[in-house]
């Protein structure tokens, strides 16, 4: 499996997350901007690409938090983790796999909740979300 890059993207009026279907878990849910790391690509390269494709939008800065095995036992790919700051729209999101999912700015407490948080349903995504929320958290990933 590739590894992948997701992006906690902030804007001035809350946090970018796509609600789409997944496959694997069989229902809709809420995740953030992300994707495949591609052949010759570096993570950060990856996680701007995704952060423009599925939403339109490019950040001011940015801060990696390193990448994380998925499944230690067999080592299946890394998650490389990403807070992209003051993103603003730039396009149309132009990513032909998001057929049929929404793009929502939600504030980042309602993101706190626990029925908002439990609709997200992929352990990469809720790290995420506690690695970006809990500053000074992300310098032990290092």
């Amino acid at each position: 499996m590739d590894d992948f890059a997701l992006v906690f993207a902030r804007t001035d009026a809350g946090v970018l997350v796509l609600r789409q279907y997944k496959h694997g878990l069989r229902r809709v849910c809420l995740s953030f901007p992300g994707g495949a790391v591609q052949e010759g690509e570096s993570p950060r390269a990856a996680a701007e690409r995704e952060l423009l494709e599925e939403t339109g939008h490019v950040a001011e800065s940015w801060q990696d938090f390193g990448p994380f095995v998925t499944n230690a036992n067999q080592f299946c790919n890394r998650a490389h983790l990403f807070l992209a700051d003051g993103c603003r729209p730039v396009s149309d999101p132009v990513d032909p796999d998001l057929e049929g999912s929404e793009i929502l700015v939600v504030p980042e407490t309602e993101l706190q909740r626990p029925d908002i948080l439990s609709e997200f349903g992929l352990v990469s995504h809720v790290a995420l979300f506690a690695i970006a929320t809990h500053p000074g958290v992300g310098a032990w990933s290092r």
